[in-house]
């Protein structure tokens, strides 16, 4: 007689054990459901727009302001000290000076913003204090914005000039009262 044929007991007067497949189904069910809201909760929290009520850095995004910004100022001009006056406006404003120093190479048309991988709004907010610079994507650039003046730099925008070019480009900045749910 075999097992599976078989309705009554065995052999040795014991019914056979039917194995089920219920715990086994809802182990893997509730692990694939983990996983997958697990994984939708890392890509938003690591995604550039972190949802409707908080948003990441940047266009219309969570508030960002110039101490959150770490700045090298690098002269790439014949000018003496050009690096070294602007730097200490930007410090009036709020940022953060790394550094200050004379470029590699000289840059003879605008200033530009080099920033790395991840650092986009911090740059587009360096890049407001000034008339025109160009936006440069640094893969060497680490932990840090650089701001290379360039030969047609003259000086950089006024407070006034600024808050429009921050309005303009979407720009917020924090305001004394901030909300928790997205700090």
């Amino acid at each position: 007689m075999s097992i599976l044929a078989s309705e009554g007991p065995d052999a040795g007067g014991r019914r056979p054990r039917r194995r089920s497949v219920r715990p086994y189904a809802v182990a893997v069910l509730s692990l694939g459901a983990f996983a997958g809201i697990a994984g939708g909760g890392w890509h938003l929290l690591h995604s550039e727009g972190a949802g409707p009520s908080c948003p990441g850095p940047g266009r219309s995004g969570r508030p960002l302001n110039e101490t959150a910004v770490v700045l090298r100022v690098l002269n790439g001009t014949s000018r003496s000290g050009l690096a070294r006056e602007t730097a200490s406006v930007l410090a009036t404003r709020g940022f953060h000076i790394a550094s200050v120093g004379n470029a590699s190479a000289p840059i003879r048309g605008r200033s530009q913003v080099r920033y790395p991988p991840g650092a986009t709004a911090q740059a587009r907010l360096v890049a407001t204090q000034l008339p025109t610079a160009a936006l440069v994507l640094d893969r060497k650039v680490k932990g840090h914005v650089d701001l290379v003046l360039g030969g047609r730099f003259a000086d950089l925008r006024t407070p006034a000039q600024v808050a429009a070019a921050k309005k303009k480009a979407g720009i917020r900045t924090p305001r004394a009262t901030a909300s928790a749910s997205c700090a």
